[in-house]
């Protein structure tokens, strides 16, 4: 009976275990590989770290940054059919302003202006040689006005939960980019892309020395999100109490300055406003018309306790208690790009493969159906 030759993993001295064993390790005899089982098991950690490593730089979109994304999309599709209550908007300051349009994706934000070319001349800056009393009242009133038609779209025709006051770049940007700028058939979902609102990165208030050297050198980065459905909020418990502080100095001051030089005193003073008539009438003012309370909003508290579980099971706790929530499912197609699609297709002759690779979809069949959709959308009433 012949002896068993030993087989090595073939990785020779690049084995994992060729340290230990001074020689690369020998195969099982069921491994029907070329390589031993623990090179294997490394090559499998390494790729789900740089699994991991790539998920970890990807940029999410929230869901507020996608209904956001959705309703300009919407916008872009009235402007482009030039049909529509947003369209009509546009098409008023357009021509209250004597704009003329260009058909392209204006250059990127922020290094282009979007005011019209009613805009005066001389600068706005002090430190500008262009600079003159007359220049900046003349910027004052024309930014007044400009920024005044923008927000008056955004006020009627941008739902109330979509107009995030802190979002930058904001809607004006866009309404903006829509006065000056018609989107071109070929570019549109570019266009409705312009100008979006970046991501957002979470650091701790004093982050270290390396984790912002990995940062900057671009190692590592940080998880990030487009309008993330996070708030920062400070501990009321603090709040309350500074402004306590603020207002105890604000009246101790007036009472040093006005009252105490009357031989009134402090206390006195106090007693005598919350005694008062004039208060009392203030309190039965402010109660009949004080605004509706909306109730108490929940936020999900996250610190060196916290699990991801936890985080989880307190979003269903909340999620349950909400009147309604986002849809879930499978994701319909996108409007915009079911228009695009069929315009490159029926006024640019473009392939069903063509679209395909535009768009990275693995199946051409699918160009079809956007084609198809596209068409019924633009022939909407």
């Amino acid at each position: 009976m012949g002896s068993i030759t030993n087989r090595h993993c073939s990785r020779g001295q690049a084995c994992t275990q060729y340290e230990v064993l001074g020689t690369p390790a020998n195969l099982s005899r069921y491994n029907k590989d070329d390589v031993c089982e623990q090179c294997r098991q490394a090559e499998r950690e390494k790729h789900d770290s740089s699994a991991s490593q790539v998920e970890k730089n990807q940029s999410y979109e929230s869901g507020l940054a996608v209904a956001v994304k959705t309703q300009r999309r919407e916008f872009v599709i009235q402007l482009y059919r030039q049909r529509g209550p947003f369209w009509e908007a546009i098409r008023d300051i357009r021509a209250r302003w004597h704009v003329t349009v260009d058909t392209r994706i204006p250059k990127p934000w922020p290094y282009t202006n979007l005011y019209s070319d009613a805009a005066p001349e001389g600068s706005w800056d002090p430190d500008s040689p262009d600079y003159s009393e007359e220049s900046h009242k003349a910027w004052n009133e024309f930014w007044e006005q400009w920024h005044g038609d923008l927000n008056s779209v955004v006020d009627r025709l941008v739902p109330e939960k979509l107009r995030i006051k802190t979002m930058s770049p904001g809607w004006q940007d866009f309404v903006a980019a829509s006065v000056l700028y018609q989107p071109p058939g070929t570019e549109l979902v570019a266009f409705a892309d312009y100008a979006m609102p970046g991501a957002e990165v979470i650091l701790k208030s004093t982050p270290s020395a390396g984790i912002l050297e990995k940062f900057l050198d671009e190692v590592e980065r940080p998880r990030t999100m487009v309008l993330p459905p996070i708030k920062q909020i400070r501990d009321p418990r603090e709040d309350r109490a500074d402004e306590a502080r603020y207002w105890n100095d604000i009246l101790t001051t007036v009472w040093e300055l006005y009252v105490q030089p009357q031989g009134v005193g402090f206390e006195q003073m106090l007693l005598a406003a919350l005694e008062s008539e004039n208060l009392r009438k203030k309190n039965e003012e402010w109660n009949s018309n004080k605004p509706p309370k909306h109730g108490p909003r929940y936020y999900i508290e996250i610190d060196e306790f916290t699990t991801e579980d936890d985080v989880r099971r307190a979003f269903r706790m909340l999620s349950g208690a909400q009147q309604s929530r986002p849809r879930s499912g499978r994701p319909r197609r996108d409007r915009l790009t079911c228009v695009e699609a069929a315009v490159l297709h029926d006024s640019h002759n473009w392939t069903y493969e063509q679209l395909a690779e535009r768009y990275d979809w693995n199946d051409e069949t699918l160009a079809s159906k956007y084609v198809k959709d596209g068409r019924t959308i633009l022939a909407e009433n």
